[in-house]
C-alpha cells in the first residue's frame, strides 16, 4: 500500500512540473520586459462649451475638421501630462489599453478604446517612442475594462518590450 502511494505522489509531481514551468517562465519574461504606463482622457474638448467624447460612434459621425482639432487637443493634454522626453522602444511592442469608465452605463469596450488606440499611437509616433504604428511594431494589443471610477474616468495604458 506504501509502494501505491508513493507512486501516486511521484506522478502528481510530475503532472505539476509544466505548470511552475510555465510560472517560471513567466517570471523570467517579467525580468526582461520594459514598460511605460499613461493614462488618457474619455473625452477632449471640442469647443468652449461642448466635449467630444472618444468613441467610435462620435468619431464616425464627426466632420474630419472635428477629428482634426480633437486629435490635436488629445496630443497637447498627453503632452502637458507627460512633458518628458522618452527612450525610443526598440522593436516590436505589445500594448494594453484598460478603461475606467465614469458610470454604471454599459458600453462596447472596443468602441472606446479603438479611438483612444488611433490618437494615443499617433501620438507616441509624434513623440519618437515608436517609429511608426503599424503592425511591424506593435504586434499585439489588448482590450480590459478596469471599473468604474467617478472621481477619474481615464484609459490606464502600458507600453510594454522585451530588453
Amino acid at each position: 500500500m506504501d509502494h501505491k502511494l508513493s507512486i501516486s505522489l511521484v506522478e502528481d509531481k510530475i503532472r505539476c512540473l509544466p505548470w511552475r514551468d510555465r510560472v517560471n517562465q513567466e517570471k523570467e519574461q517579467m525580468k526582461n520586459t520594459m514598460y511605460f504606463e499613461f493614462s488618457a482622457p474619455l473625452k477632449v474638448t471640442k469647443t468652449k462649451t461642448k466635449d467630444f467624447i472618444l468613441n467610435l460612434n462620435n468619431y464616425r459621425n464627426a466632420h474630419y475638421q472635428v477629428l482634426n482639432k480633437t486629435k490635436v487637443e488629445f496630443c497637447n493634454y498627453m503632452d502637458e501630462r507627460y512633458p518628458d522626453e522618452y527612450e525610443k522602444a526598440p522593436g516590436q511592442v505589445k500594448t494594453t489599453y484598460t478603461v475606467f469608465a465614469a458610470s454604471k452605463r454599459k458600453f462596447d469596450l472596443p468602441n472606446v478604446c479603438s479611438i483612444v488606440q488611433k490618437y494615443f499611437e499617433d501620438w507616441m509616433t509624434h513623440k519618437g517612442i515608436l517609429a511608426t504604428d503599424d503592425v511591424t511594431v506593435i504586434t499585439k494589443c489588448e482590450y480590459a475594462y478596469g471599473g468604474i471610477d467617478i472621481d477619474d474616468p481615464r484609459v490606464d495604458i502600458t507600453v510594454e518590450w522585451e530588453k
